[in-house]
């Protein structure tokens, strides 16, 4: 069987989750749809945990859920039916006992299910004759829901050291400039947190080296998404990415950071080709740093509005400001008419009139 370039080398890496890209059965590689299986009902019980109670005046502490059941049980059920319901539980569980190692595996396994299964895969785009994505784009878009998912790999460790190991979101806090109480009873600081990434990603079993495997992955769903579905449904990973990018700039110091920034995204966070080309190449050098330097071109602009959106998707994952940002940052490479045509579309009839426009089909008018 086909397994795509991206995800390669991830499932490679991890023999055993090759088995659970294994069709179901021949005339039903997807296996049923099993929404309503017990099996499915109690892994979804499972991975929420138990909330805490209270009767009379006893209280029972609430409990975590127990991720080895949640991942023991998840596996089994995909070998059963590929559901990336049941996928994304599964990715959950690994980043919550694996961390980043965890969120490579899990990213790149959706991604090739995606592409061998697209049409089959459960949650069905088509029920009954009727189209509907949501579902599925609902699956995808646990993995890079902040407060979830996300909050798993903020917490997950980054940096083993002699003295002790520092997280996700302490790495991701100190090389943007904030004070952060683990780096410092580590003795780091930005310029040391930097060399120790460096050196760390060319150490075996690096969790740096899985930096760029994770993004891969996420891009290839997303562009999976976008070749079926188009922009609208492309799901939303910023919060999950805008860390991992720094964290894997600050450990790939010749990498033009600027180059290897995404590109700006629409108000559903999807690719906006027609801008691609306003950013440098990867043989471009770096920008300078905006902060000292008088912005000189739309694509300084860009970069900056870029760094502002991954600055709020870090510290403020819950802010609206990036859609807006973003929306700007995509209205930069539209004419006055596709603008209006963007935001205002009930108004281009005016507009027609005001210019002077001709239906399509129908000769200009001259004037009078």
């Amino acid at each position: 069987m086909h397994i795509s370039s991206d995800n390669a080398a991830a499932m490679e890496a991890d023999p055993h989750d090759s088995s659970l890209l294994e069709p179901v059965a021949d005339e039903a590689p997807c296996g049923d749809e099993l929404s309503y299986d017990q099996a499915f009902i109690d892994l979804e019980r499972l991975a929420v945990g138990k909330t805490e109670q209270q009767f009379g005046s006893t209280i029972i502490p609430a409990e975590n859920p127990d991720w080895h059941q949640v991942a023991l049980r998840a596996s089994g059920l995909l070998k059963r039916t590929k559901d990336l319901r049941v996928a994304t539980l599964l990715t959950r569980a690994w980043v919550e006992l694996d961390g980043l190692a965890g969120y490579q595996r899990g990213v790149a396994l959706i991604a090739e299910l995606l592409e061998r299964y697209w049409p089959a895969l459960h949650p069905r785009i088509e029920t009954d004759g009727e189209s509907d994505p949501l579902m599925r784009i609902n699956a995808l878009r646990n993995l890079g829901d902040p407060e979830s998912i996300g909050r798993a790999i903020r917490n997950a460790t980054i940096l083993r050291l002699k003295q002790g190991s520092l997280n996700m979101r302490d790495a991701a806090a100190l090389l943007d400039g904030h004070a952060s109480q683990a780096a410092a009873s580590l003795n780091l600081d930005g310029p040391e947190l930097r060399q120790q990434l460096v050196l760390a990603a060319n150490a075996p079993h690096s969790l740096t080296a899985r930096i760029p495997e994770i993004l891969a992955a996420l891009k290839h769903i997303a562009q999976t998404v976008q070749r079926e579905l188009g922009d609208s449904w492309v799901p939303d990973f910023r919060s999950v990415e805008a860390p991992l990018r720094l964290i894997g700039d600050a450990a790939q110091p010749l990498r033009g950071q600027v180059a290897d920034a995404p590109l700006p995204l629409d108000d559903h966070g999807s690719p906006h080709e027609a801008l691609a080309g306003a950013l440098p190449d990867s043989t471009a050098e770096p920008l300078p740093n905006p902060v000292h330097h008088a912005l000189r071109s739309r694509a300084e602009v860009i970069a900056l509005l870029q760094k502002a959106c991954a600055y709020l998707e870090l510290h403020e994952p819950g802010h609206p400001a990036p859609l807006l940002i973003r929306r700007a940052i995509r209205l930069m490479g539209m004419s006055f008419y596709e603008i209006v045509r963007d935001m205002m579309p009930a108004g281009i009839p005016q507009l027609d009139v005001l210019a002077n426009s001709p239906k399509p089909g129908e000769p200009p008018v001259q004037p009078g």
